[in-house]
């Protein structure tokens, strides 16, 4: 009914109908998919050639760092006993890791569960060996999670003060406003950081990058320098140089170089550190995201009202509480027409008049003759 063969890229599957036809035939020669169906009686009617093509396979985004090393330094820090590793099921490669309290009463039992190797399900056994230890005594470990969280966490007091700031000059008064501003919250004590140098090299075999060894030297009057060179081949191989800053330790000045080209990878490669904080930021992240919305959307807020206030200063008030009462005013007076005297006729006229102005009265003549002649 079904068959399944795998000989040097020949017939892979076979599906045979009820007389012993074939009804379909996969087959896979030189790198191509041969695809044929048959119908009844033998008669092919579909045949299909399909091109094979090279798929890369994606790999999983998400590293580990070690944490059987990083569980003894937890060990060392809470002054217990070295933990004691073991097996439930040696044929299935299930491990166990037992921790005992400094007064030996207590023991924790973890347990790491069927794996590929006895390392993998070791490494699992202190993962979970290590997140209690920090719930259940406290213990701060410095990785790559914990730094996002401070950044997350000085990122949403810088966005407060600006709030703060964006209020005082727009004349409103915020209480309790903070006035300290630290890189590190108060309190946040590290007891424990992880090997960075020690994770590079599981970071530089899981990418492919051509890293140069660790290299050190003493400046004068500063301190220590380390720093290495990278190139991604998948990058063009640019090569880049990454240095640590000047520390008063050789150790600090190394494990600085490493961290920050464990970034530089991490980024390049779009990797995920799986550390001993991880998925411990998203309340930190969610809580500097939302203050970061209200913040933007306060400050749009205020200039709006601004604009709306700069716009009313320049507009007259149509309103009817706003307009000016209008006095009554009497109507206008006819205007009268002038009546035309024969002085104003014959002054506005052109034409000369010979004959006297005033005839016929002899007493004004006499007092005209006076009045000339004085």
């Amino acid at each position: 009914m079904a068959e399944f063969q795998g000989v040097g890229g020949g017939v892979v599957a076979r599906f045979r109908g009820v007389n012993g036809g074939v009804v379909a035939r996969f087959c896979g020669a030189d790198g191509g998919v041969y695809a044929q169906f048959e119908g009844p009686g033998g008669g092919i009617f579909l045949d299909l050639v399909v091109l094979c093509y090279e798929v890369m396979a994606i790999q999983s985004s998400k590293i580990a760092i070690p944490f059987r090393p990083l569980l003894g330094q937890l060990i060392d820090c809470l002054n217990f006993p070295k933990p004691v590793y073991g097996f439930i099921d040696r044929d299935r490669n299930n491990a166990c890791v037992r921790i005992r309290t400094e007064c030996g009463k207590s023991e924790f039992v973890f347990f790491g569960g069927e794996a590929n190797t006895v390392e993998e399900s070791q490494e699992r056994a202190a993962q979970k060996a290590v997140q209690k230890l920090m719930n259940q005594f406290g213990v701060r470990v410095n990785d790559f999670t914990s730094d996002r969280a401070r950044m997350y966490q000085l990122c949403s007091k810088l966005f407060k003060h600006k709030v703060v700031e964006l209020c005082s000059e727009k004349g409103i008064v915020m209480p309790g406003a903070q006035k300290v501003l630290g890189k590190k919250p108060s309190g946040d004590v590290v007891h424990v950081t992880i090997d960075f140098v020690g994770f590079l090299g599981a970071v530089v075999t899981r990418t492919g990058a051509e890293v140069s060894p660790l290299e050190t030297i003493w400046v004068e009057n500063l301190g220590f320098v380390s720093w290495l060179t990278v190139s991604c081949p998948h990058n063009g191989g640019e090569m880049e140089c990454i240095y640590s800053d000047a520390c008063p330790e050789l150790a600090d000045a190394r494990q600085k170089a490493a961290k920050r080209t464990i970034h530089y990878l991490v980024t390049k490669y779009n990797l995920e550190i799986i550390d001993a904080n991880y998925g411990a930021i998203l309340e930190k992240h969610v809580a500097c995201s939302a203050l970061k919305r209200r913040f933007y959307q306060l400050k749009e807020h205020l200039t709006a009202r601004e604009e709306n206030f700069a716009t009313d200063e320049c507009l007259t008030p149509t309103s009817e509480r706003f307009r000016i009462p209008e006095i009554g005013l009497p109507p206008a007076a006819p205007v009268k027409r002038r009546s035309v005297t024969a002085l104003d006729a014959a002054s506005s006229s052109t034409v000369r008049v010979v004959e006297p102005l005033v005839s016929g009265i002899p007493e004004l003549e006499i007092v005209w003759k006076r009045a000339k002649f004085v």
